[in-house]
């Protein structure tokens, strides 16, 4: 994964994105306490230091070796320089895993790898990747929610749409997080009060109406009637 965000993006990001970590994690919190967190693909800790204000003692992060450290947002994260392609391992598992809108930019053959270390590093993983034609810059490997939730699944880990409905249509949040955030816990690992929020990976996929609306000024017709049968699932 290449460096494909200047500085100037994530000081403009962060202002946008820090609230809606806040909202979001406290979501995840109501369910799943943690005290440890790790980000894999964090840019400058943003996700991570929400994770601290909401008492989080220990965060790690993983991002590209493109990262200065003077960029991080938080002195307390411990930032860790790599190339995500490559496989990724904790000295010992953490109560959180997050990574979002991070996958899409890894190859397709990495994608099963990156879903078993995301599984390795924790019992809860929140998660979100970019969706078929979602667009954005350096975007490699767009794939529906389904597509992610089987690989989770394979790994013995099912889906919980515990955030999706607490956020959608709230426009201070990004549309590819109200659409893509789900939230993926190892069975037998899951609170018992959750039960009801579970879905099967065919019952995961779904588009944001600000996304189909762009979608309607630059894709044919009848690759949005594609878009649309998937989602309606015909």
């Amino acid at each position: 994964m290449k460096q494909e965000y200047d500085q100037g993006f994530y000081e403009k990001r962060r202002s946008r994105t820090l609230p809606a970590a806040r909202h979001i994690l406290q979501i995840v919190r109501q369910k799943v306490p943690f005290q440890s967190v790790v980000d894999f693909g964090c840019g400058t800790g943003t996700w991570l230091s929400a994770a601290l204000e909401l008492g989080a003692e220990n965060v790690t992060g993983f991002e590209g070796k493109w990262l200065r450290r003077e960029m991080v947002d938080d002195p307390r994260i411990a930032l860790n320089l790599l190339d995500l392609e490559q496989r990724i391992s904790l000295e010992r598992p953490v109560d959180l895993a997050i990574s979002l809108e991070v996958a899409e930019h890894l190859s397709e053959g990495r994608a099963s790898t990156f879903v078993e270390d995301l599984c390795a590093a924790s019992d809860v993983v929140l998660f979100s990747a970019a969706v078929p034609n979602q667009g954005g810059r350096g975007h490699v490997n767009e794939q529906w929610q389904s597509y992610w939730a089987d690989l989770f699944l394979r790994k013995g880990y099912r889906g919980y749409d515990v955030v999706r409905p607490q956020i959608w249509g709230n426009e201070a949040i990004r549309y590819w997080y109200q659409q893509n955030t789900m939230l993926f816990i190892k069975t037998g690992s899951e609170p018992g009060d959750m039960r009801d929020t579970h879905r099967e990976p065919y019952q995961m996929d779904m588009i944001h109406r600000e996304l189909y609306q762009r979608m309607e000024g630059r894709l044919p017709l009848e690759r949005l009637k594609k878009v649309w049968q998937r989602v309606a699932g015909r």
